[in-house]
């Protein structure tokens, strides 16, 4: 099978669909098949990689076909949201090759979406210009989102971000991530964590919050991240007015995550519904919960009792407060997350359900 992935890459940036989409090409490649790997946004010239890469420089549409032609691939797996989406379907088309859209965020299913900013201390004019951005990126989105017309299947995260009614070829499958190393726990201090990337969707700032609240619990609250929204740098950098149990360790790598969440006693999280948090999957590979504020992917935590979804600020206080009071109901659920993990979000047996699906779709071509 000759398949062309396409995203950004894990060696340029930090990503949760990077990631996923780093692990899946080096396992198909180790599988046999042919591998290329459009990169999106490039950095460099040349990666290191078990596969062909190909860095798309100069102006997207014309380096794309480049690679279409160069690479030929049977099928292509589109990981890149809906970012020039609509002309990369119809040049795949007239290349003869199979297009499946691999779902990443809850905004690729939307044909209008807009992502909320931070917008504390910024000026009337700051706040007219980003909102004016959003608004253009929205209706570009609206535009490529036309581009689901023509693919020819689709993967979903979770079966919480299948459209209804949908009629094309269709599969979910989770995100997996490799099995742990028994990394060395950080245990400074008993705690809760939180990681994410520190931007308005992800409300950092009820993680704050809920430290705030539960100062009586003897528990520090770590956040973990990379400022993507430079507003927040006041609301992290004001010593002063942080609780005195609140601790952000910036951003960390994978490895230390790993870490991190080894010696903590279970994740936080009070991010938007986006994707599937790969960090869930860490956490649970690690035996421990998660407490969620808004988002239970494919409701999993709730289904599989493997964390919490509690809906609103006062009940996800009352949830983090049990869960460190409540040491077999803490470990009960780390428990159940950590044999979740190891059946449903397999590396090897996700990408032979991938490996399943693309060639069924490349079989329907003939």
């Amino acid at each position: 099978m000759r398949v062309l992935i396409v995203n950004r890459h894990i060696l340029d940036v930090a990503g949760g669909s990077e990631t996923q989409c780093h692990e899946i090409a080096s396992e198909l490649a180790r599988m046999g098949h042919d591998v290329s790997y459009a990169v999106c946004q490039p950095e460099r010239d040349a990666y290191e990689v078990p596969y062909d890469a190909y860095p798309l420089h100069g102006p997207f549409n014309r380096a794309f076909r480049a690679v279409l032609e160069e690479a030929a691939p049977e099928i292509v797996y589109w990981r890149y949201n809906k970012r020039h989406l609509l002309r990369s379907v119809l040049s795949s088309r007239r290349n003869g090759c199979r297009f499946v859209f691999a779902v990443s965020h809850i905004n690729d299913v939307r044909p209008f979406a807009t992502k909320p900013y931070y917008s504390a201390g910024l000026f009337t004019l700051q706040r007219a210009l980003r909102s004016l951005k959003r608004l253009w990126t929205s209706l570009v989105g609206a535009v490529n989102h036309l581009g689901w017309h023509w693919t020819d299947g689709a993967i979903f995260q979770h079966a919480g971000q299948v459209p209804k009614g949908l009629r094309r070829p269709h599969v979910v499958i989770y995100n997996s991530y490799p099995v742990v190393d028994a990394a060395p726990p950080d245990t400074r201090a008993p705690n809760i964590l939180w990681v994410a990337n520190i931007k308005k969707s992800t409300h950092p700032e009820l993680f704050v919050r809920l430290a705030q609240n539960l100062q009586d619990t003897g528990v520090e609250f770590w956040m973990v991240g990379d400022i993507q929204d430079s507003a927040y740098r006041r609301l992290l950098s004001d010593t002063d007015a942080l609780p005195a149990n609140f601790n952000y360790v910036g951003f960390q790598d994978s490895t230390s995550v790993n870490s991190l969440i080894r010696g903590s006693l279970f994740l936080a999280h009070t991010c938007d519904a986006e994707g599937f948090p790969n960090v869930f999957i860490q956490a649970w590979l690690q035996h421990k919960g998660v407490v969620s504020l808004y988002f239970d992917p494919g409701k999993l935590l709730s289904t599989q009792r493997i964390g919490f979804c509690s809906g609103d600020f006062a009940t996800f206080c009352e949830d983090v407060r049990r869960l460190i009071e409540d040491t077999d109901l803490r470990e009960s659920t780390g428990e159940r997350a950590f044999q979740f993990a190891l059946q449903h979000c397999n590396r090897q047996s996700n990408i032979k359900q991938l490996e399943a699906f693309l060639s069924q779709i490349i079989a329907g071509r003939r």
